[in-house]
């Protein structure tokens, strides 16, 4: 035991400090917008500004195939409740 105690306890030293430095804070307004709901239309907009070539994931669908119009009106919910869920956890 005393083996493993010898390399793993930490190096007694000097840990910088963050004394006087201000960090930028958000005010209220900053607040609202961040934990507002976001609308459908907000989704589209950034899907749109998406690279076309860019892959979501191992299905190799990227985002050209999900901005075609057609493929747009039917995947479009499901991409709005995948955005939703995941700014729920």
């Amino acid at each position: 035991m005393s083996f493993f105690n010898d390399r793993f306890k930490e190096d007694q030293y000097l840990r910088p400090k963050l004394e006087g430095v201000r960090f930028n804070s958000s005010f209220s307004e900053d607040n609202a917008l961040l934990i507002a709901k976001f609308e459908e239309s907000e989704v589209k907009v950034i899907v749109w500004e998406c690279g076309n070539l860019k892959i979501l994931g191992p299905d190799e669908f990227n985002f050209m195939f999900i901005k075609i119009k057609v493929f747009w009106n039917f995947l479009k919910e499901d991409v709005f409740h995948i955005v939703f869920l995941s700014f729920q956890m």
